[in-house]
């Protein structure tokens, strides 16, 4: 999604259209139940952001006219992480994360 987001952004830049990509990490939405997934070590630990948060992360950055925003500190620290790691480091742990913690 990402890069669809700033394929289009490139293409409109010089209008008034806006693109933004928000990168929220993981939220506190239904997603969890949905998926079944309540028991995961990252649902578990309490580490997901507040959608409120997210939201209003993506609403400004939106206003602001960025391409793309990470909603929040851990994500963004996570994220510039998972970019000096190869990608299979990368899946495994966030396998690890959507473990049920038991």
């Amino acid at each position: 999604m990402l890069s669809f987001t700033e394929a289009i952004w490139e293409e409109v830049k010089d209008t008034q259209v806006t693109i933004t990509a928000l990168q929220p990490g993981s939220t506190d939405t239904v997603f969890f139940h949905k998926a079944q997934m309540e028991t995961s070590k990252i649902v578990q630990d309490g580490s997901l952001a507040g959608p409120a948060d997210v939201a209003k992360d993506g609403y400004d950055a939106q206003r602001a006219g960025d391409d793309k925003v990470v909603s929040g500190f851990k994500n963004k620290v996570q994220l510039t992480m998972s970019n000096l790691k190869p990608e299979s480091v990368v899946a495994a742990s966030v396998g690890v994360q959507q473990k049920p913690a038991d």
